[in-house]
């Protein structure tokens, strides 16, 4: 059992390349298991059919696939966020792959990880405020940080405020 990786990816551009963007994410698999924000399109065939752990870890930086909690998007379609886990670290391998695909689009991720107890930004990690045991001011104090932090209110403000939820079903226009 991994230590999930909890991660908000913004990404910020042109609407029509940040459609293409969030389209080519999608991902339905052999056993018809349907994913709406997904590493495997970004994957060779080779890798999808047979699966390796260390290539994952390598090429993504994480051992599995993404597992999606929502995407977001604003109300004039230039600005998106995307919650999801992932197992033991953030894929900051797979950002700069976007980042190559994707020019005209800005991606940034923050990322927390509590088994290992490290967060950060673009790779960057942060200090976390110490917690002494059984102190629970001080994790109510923690969890508001990391909730902050993963937020991206301090960037966007009111946009971030009024951002618009996508389902997650494959399919769905965007």
């Amino acid at each position: 059992m991994p230590n999930w990786c909890e991660n908000v990816l913004r990404i910020q551009g042109d609407k029509e390349s940040l459609q293409k963007f969030l389209l080519s994410c999608r991902w339905k698999g052999a056993k018809g298991r349907s994913e709406s924000f997904s590493f495997m399109p970004f994957t060779p065939k080779e890798y999808q059919e047979k699966w390796d752990s260390d290539w994952a870890r390598e090429y993504w930086g994480t051992k599995w696939d993404a597992d999606t909690h929502g995407i977001s998007i604003s109300k004039d379609g230039r600005l998106c966020y995307i919650s999801f886990d992932t197992a033991w670290s953030p894929p900051i391998p797979m950002i700069s792959i976007w980042e190559r695909l994707y020019p005209s689009l800005s991606f940034t991720i923050r990322y927390y990880e509590g088994g290992m107890w490290f967060m950060g930004e673009d790779g960057v990690e942060e200090d976390l405020p110490v917690l002494t045991d059984n102190n629970e001011e001080q994790e109510e104090a923690h969890s508001v940080y990391v909730e902050k932090f993963l937020s991206f209110e301090d960037i966007d403000g009111e946009a971030y405020r009024t951002m618009i939820s996508i389902p997650l079903i494959e399919g769905e226009k965007l």
